[in-house]
């Protein structure tokens, strides 16, 4: 499994050693649907979790601008400005225009009245 000289050194082919290429050299090879499976699952995990975690915070978001929108109503019910502003300013934070939140105090107003 190679070429030896009279010297006693032999140039053994590829996949054999030793001194007389008497040994079989195993290369261990990586299985490559094993680690395309594996590569998917961590995949499908990362997507789970953004997805989940997507789900999560725009619940919250919709719980919040509920919450919001309630307080706007007893607020203007009470007709507490300070109590209207405080709730116009949270509606703001959740990503609500001006024209958005005014258009929400008209309808609640014309509601109430």
């Amino acid at each position: 499994h190679g070429k030896c000289t009279t010297s006693g050194t032999c140039v053994c082919d590829e996949g054999w050693s030793g001194t007389a290429c008497e040994k079989e050299v195993v290369v261990a090879e990586t299985n490559d649907v094993i680690v395309l499976l594996m590569i998917a699952f961590a995949s499908v995990i990362a997507l789970s979790m953004f997805v989940l975690g997507a789900w999560s915070f725009c619940r919250c978001h919709r719980r919040l601008q509920r919450s919001l929108l309630e307080r706007l109503t007893k607020a203007i019910a009470q007709e507490d400005h300070g109590a209207i502003a405080s709730t116009r300013r949270g509606l703001a934070c959740c990503g609500w225009g001006p024209q958005q939140i005014s258009r929400s105090v008209r309808s609640i107003r014309k509601r109430q009245s």
